[in-house]
């Protein structure tokens, strides 16, 4: 069998990230000593609205005048109730932003992107301008009474910080959203002068091994020098490692009762770390059952891995929106389901089980996660 593909390429042109996560990182400061805990044991984004019924610092009287003095203020040495419950007040107002971002609620520009760094295509410039550009979305978020003095004191750094680059390759040089290595560690072998008349710095790696150690590398992806967790063996960690791995979720944020459960279900933290990976964008315009993709990987728009120990929990926690919920995939799905197939596939599983017994009825195609996989191994 052949197949062929044809891909579009976009115009090199600038591309802009905005980093916005030093917010959730001070919110885990926030001393949870009489604030509510949700279900799984830790403020959700409810409870910590909850605490207070305004952000009007300036009622709490005088306010911390460094970085410092806010972490006692909202930490577990706070004396100062007033400011701690607004505080935790405004961490769930940046939970409830954050969840709009990732539901496309907000600027449209900027797409659906991992972690706590969005990127754009455009300049600073472009993308600044106009009442619903990110930068005055979130501006307008810092506008209450206080502000000014919890700015102060973080750096305005902690609004957002805005960089932007000459094209995609210095994007991924220079570390834009994810770990750009094979570019970096390319740009670095080229300018070192070493391991002259090889092609990359992986070559290099390999040659080093074989000279000191008179073994061949077995290790995946020296050649283009990128960084790996690779699994060789039984007790070789790895991104196929339960110690790295686990389970994984695709959420429909635009459904309303999916969006209510993920606010007063879940630990404020999965929102505001850098775990949640985007989905949205034109894979939503293609109908849920033209293709085998189950239909959570086009209405989706957060997909949200969790350690292995965690599975068990966060599958109680959704058991009333499962049908709503889908599978993630990637190097999270070693927490095993004996529903894998109407987890990954959705409404889509039926017909395609009706395909396999049809077209594969002796299992002679049978894979780890793929649909209808058996497993032949105790």
């Amino acid at each position: 069998m052949v197949t062929s593909a044809t891909y579009k390429t976009w115009e090199d042109k600038p591309i802009t990230d905005v980093y916005v996560g030093q917010m959730g990182n001070i919110c885990g400061y926030l001393d949870a000593t009489n604030i509510t805990a949700g279900p799984a044991g830790s403020p959700t984004i409810n409870t910590l609205l909850a605490m207070a019924s305004d952000t009007n610092f300036t009622a709490c009287g005088t306010l911390p005048n460094d970085e410092q003095g806010w972490n006692l203020a909202i930490g577990t040495a706070s004396t100062n109730t007033c400011v701690r419950f607004k505080f935790a007040r405004l961490c769930g107002l940046w939970g409830e932003q954050v969840l709009a971002f990732y539901g496309g609620a907000l600027d449209e520009r900027w797409g659906n992107n991992a972690q706590s760094t969005w990127s754009a295509r455009g300049t600073i410039q472009e993308l600044s301008t106009g009442d619903g550009s990110l930068p005055a979305i979130l501006n307008r978020f810092w506008d209450f009474p206080g502000a000014s003095s919890i700015v102060s004191a973080y750096g305005e750094t902690l609004k957002y910080t805005m960089r932007e680059f000459t094209s995609y390759y210095d994007y991924r040089l220079r570390w834009g959203q994810n770990a750009p290595f094979g570019p970096m560690a390319n740009e670095t072998y080229q300018q070192s002068g070493a391991c002259a008349g090889m092609s990359g710095p992986g070559e290099c790696v390999q040659k080093l091994i074989k000279d000191s150690t008179g073994q061949e590398s077995t290790m995946i992806g020296h050649t283009y020098g990128y960084l790996w967790a690779n699994y060789v063996g039984a007790n070789t960690p790895g991104y196929n490692d339960r110690t790295s791995a686990g389970c994984s979720y695709v959420f429909d944020l635009t459904d309303s009762e999916t969006l209510s459960l993920l606010k007063s279900g879940f630990p404020f933290g999965v929102f505001t770390g850098a775990t949640n990976y985007m989905l949205g964008g034109k894979i939503s315009n293609v109908p849920n059952d033209a293709t085998a993709l189950g239909p959570a990987q086009r209405d989706g728009q957060i997909y949200m891995p969790f350690p292995y120990a965690s599975c068990a929990s966060a599958d109680q926690l959704i058991a009333s929106i499962k049908s709503k919920t889908g599978a993630g995939y990637n190097h999270h799905g070693q927490y095993r389901r004996t529903d894998f197939d109407s987890w990954a596939w959705g409404s889509n599983a039926p017909r395609l089980q009706s395909i396999k017994q049809s077209v594969d009825p002796q299992h002679i195609l049978n894979a780890q996660d793929t649909f209808g996989a058996i497993n032949v191994c105790s």
